[in-house]
């Protein structure tokens, strides 16, 4: 859920206020709190089961919601993810977040996002784990590696799956194609750093300059996706400074 705040060219327009938030049934009366504005919206039930619910919008409108059933894996798939987004024609959020097991969190915003910069925090176990079975339901295992749209100039969302300090998976939404589950994956960890607090890093390298620059340049020069261009841009940030020389050996 989100709100309009306001703001320059260089910050969200809109507050992400999260994805969860509280409803209660009294009598044929559905209640949901809005989290925007901090009030209960009323609509009318017109059908409840144990799995399926319908109910009259106040506009009039009839909507029908049913649970749905995964057939959720029992591996752990993942130890470390990347999220990153890419701009588009306008002001779309750039940002990148790597999450790990322990809950550590790398954040680097580029454009267009409530908080711009680089930083880093921490995640509990428990939000760690809604992440991670979030993804578990998008059966990520069995999804396509490009999901494309037959258009231009829109946001591409890229994410890398790690297990044991390797790459296990990774896979590019070009605007929203994939599958919805794995929107609702990734759409809270896109903007999980306006909802946490944050810590400045420095994240510059004197070889290479700030980290947009490299990533652009990495994606440039290989084939990484923007995802994978980060995780290794944060490897570098990590790494020590050496004077040795590379020598070119071209047969």
């Amino acid at each position: 859920m989100e709100k309009a705040i306001g703001g320059n060219t260089e910050q969200e327009k809109t507050c992400f206020l999260g994805t969860i938030t509280k409803y209660k049934i009294e009598g044929s009366t559905l209640k949901i709190f809005n989290l925007s504005d901090s009030a209960w919206e009323e609509m009318k039930i017109l059908d409840i089961s144990s799995d399926t619910i319908s109910f009259l919008k106040n506009n009039g409108d009839t909507s029908k919601y049913a649970k749905l059933y995964y057939p959720v894996n029992d591996n752990v798939l993942f130890d470390e993810l990347v999220v990153s987004s890419s701009g588009c024609l306008g002001e779309c959020p750039i940002n990148n977040i790597i999450i790990n097991k322990s809950g550590k969190i790398i954040y680097y915003g580029e454009k267009y996002n409530k908080k711009n910069g680089s930083y880093t925090s921490f995640i509990s176990n428990e939000q760690y784990n809604q992440i991670e079975m979030s993804f578990r339901k998008a059966d990520v295992t069995n999804l396509n590696e490009n999901y494309i749209a037959g258009h231009t100039d829109d946001v591409t969302v890229s994410l890398t799956f790690l297990k044991d300090n390797k790459i296990i998976k990774s896979i590019i939404d070009y605007r929203n194609e994939a599958p919805t589950q794995l929107y609702w994956a990734y759409m809270p960890v896109r903007n999980l750093y306006s909802l946490i607090k944050l810590d400045t890093i420095s994240f510059a390298q004197p070889l290479i300059g700030s980290v947009s620059d490299m990533i652009f340049n990495l994606l440039l020069s290989t084939s990484l996706s923007q995802s994978e261009a980060f995780y290794l841009c944060n490897l570098l940030r990590q790494s020590k400074l050496t004077n040795a020389s590379l020598i070119r050996n071209i047969r």
